[in-house]
């Protein structure tokens, strides 16, 4: 793989982390790990990227979700992706 090690649903799901997880992000949650396990490879490589910048699995990635009103970001140095709780479940299938 171009970016590095082949990216799997087991190794992706066993990094996230969610350190502001509330209950109101619960639907939000359930949404983002929906649109994962529906995902084959290339999606889950495509996420990984998008949220660290490369493929590695080795470090932990925390999912932040907020009450603002715009798209998800990602912070690749610290390693965050940021989700308005609102979304929908058709919102991640961008």
């Amino acid at each position: 793989h171009l970016f590095g090690p082949k990216v799997t649903l087991e190794g992706l799901l066993e990094i996230i982390t969610y350190p502001n997880m509330r209950e109101t992000f619960n639907q939000t949650k359930d949404y983002l790990l929906r649109y994962l396990r529906e995902g084959d490879e290339k999606r889950l490589t495509d996420f990984i990227i998008f949220v660290v910048g490369n493929t590695s699995l080795s470090k932990k990635i925390r999912i932040s979700f907020y009450d603002r009103d715009k798209l998800p970001a990602s912070h690749t140095c610290s390693r965050v992706m940021e989700i308005n709780r609102i979304y929908s479940i058709s919102n991640f299938y961008w």
